[in-house]
Order: C-alpha cells, then sequence, then structure tokens
C-alpha cells in the first residue's frame, strides 16, 4: 500500500505491507499537519495479525487526540490507553518548519532518521527508549533538535533492516526522481528484504520551493 501527501511545504510517501501472506498490518500510522507543524508517527503492535493492529491503531488514534500537547505527555496517554492491550513500540516526529527544528519521543524500535542535504551540516538522530507501551509504567523523553531546511526525515517499523548509508540513498532518490519512479525502487528495495515481520515506511522532505 502506497500514500502520498503534500502537508506544509512537506512531500510525503507512505509505504505500507503486511507480514506474509497476513491480511491485517500490525503496524499503524498517522500523518498529519496544522499551520506550524507536521506530525507523523508509526505504532507497531506487538506480535502480527488483528491483535497487534488493535494496538497500533488505538495508539495513532490518541496520539491524533492529543497531538497539540507535549510529545511526552501524548505517549503517556498512548501508553494509559494500551493497558489490556498487546502493547506497541511507537515513535512521533514532529516538525515545525519555519524554525527549523523537530521534536521527537519514542519506546522501542520504530526508527527515524534526519538526513540533511548539507552533510556539513550536523542534525541530531533521535534515539527511543527501550520497551514498549501497554499501560504500565515508563520513562519517556522529549528530544528537540534542529531540522535542516529541505532535509529528509524518515520513520520505518522493525520489518525493514536498512542501514545509515541505504537511507542517505533513498532520501537521494526521493530529491531527485519523479514520484513513479521512487516508488517503484522503493518497492524493490523493500521487497527485496528477508521480511519476516509487517512493515512500515514514511520518507518526507521539506521542500517550500513547490508550495
Amino acid at each position: 500500500m502506497f500514500e502520498h501527501h503534500y502537508l506544509n511545504s512537506f512531500d510525503i510517501v507512505v509505504f505500507q505491507k503486511a507480514k506474509g501472506d497476513d491480511k491485517i498490518c500490525g503496524d499503524s500510522y498517522l500523518v498529519q499537519a496544522d499551520d506550524q507543524h507536521v506530525l507523523c508517527a508509526v505504532a507497531d503492535g506487538l506480535g502480527s495479525g488483528e491483535w497487534a493492529w488493535e494496538a497500533s491503531s488505538q495508539a495513532t488514534q490518541t496520539i491524533e487526540t492529543y497531538s497539540k500537547e507535549s510529545l511526552d505527555s501524548v505517549l503517556g496517554h498512548v501508553n494509559a490507553s494500551l493497558l489490556k492491550t498487546r502493547g506497541a513500540v511507537v515513535s512521533v516526529l514532529r516538525i515545525a518548519p519555519e524554525t527549523n527544528h523537530f521534536e521527537f519521543c519514542g519506546i522501542g524500535n520504530v526508527n527515524v532518521k534526519i538526513v540533511s542535504p548539507d552533510d556539513s551540516k550536523k542534525v541530531g538522530h533521535p534515539m527511543p527508549n527501550p520497551g514498549f507501551l501497554s499501560g504500565r509504567p515508563v520513562d519517556l523523553k522529549h528530544e528537540q533538535h534542529y531540522f535542516p531546511s529541505e532535509g529528509c526525515f524518515v520513520i520505518y517499523s522493525d520489518g525493514i533492516g536498512l542501514i545509515n548509508n541505504t537511507i542517505k540513498d533513498i532520501a537521494k532518490r526521493f530529491e531527485q526522481t519523479s514520484h513513479e519512479v521512487f516508488l517503484s525502487e522503493l518497492q524493490a528495495l523493500l521487497s527485496s528484504e528477508s521480511v519476516s515481520d509487517d512493515m512500515t515506511f514514511i520518507i518526507g522532505q521539506h521542500r517550500p520551493q513547490f508550495f
């Protein structure tokens, strides 16, 4: 499944695939924007199938409800909402393009990478806390970092085993090619992976010149 979004000067593409021949993907995601921010989140329900989806979709619905709050507070609400579910790992990224910064909060192994168009500029590397959300007490860390103009972000669940160099190559192709070519290349790349889990991949680039 592919989706394409233009939101608040960001060009965003989403790819999602269920594990093996499963009909239900246990991952859920959220892509939304207001006048000041773009927010993207991926939740990976523990395990796979319907019960995993139930937990992950509850997580993204809760994020949407409380998206105006601080991100550690948002994930606190998510944690409470996942009591009596299988639980989920979650990462939330909120970018303010006008002030060139981003916020991040996450727990578990949903990866987030920031790629700068200028290698000479250092960017922050979001680091989720270990663990998962299921209603039990957890430590949540709210990070803030610089986000480069025309930079890229990538969020992907642990069904995808990408390395940093591959992420940079993907970001470069996203910038340089048409959506049709990029989606074809991305699908070929992800399909070549040895997939033993659900997968969700979101990439977005700040493209103010197109808006």
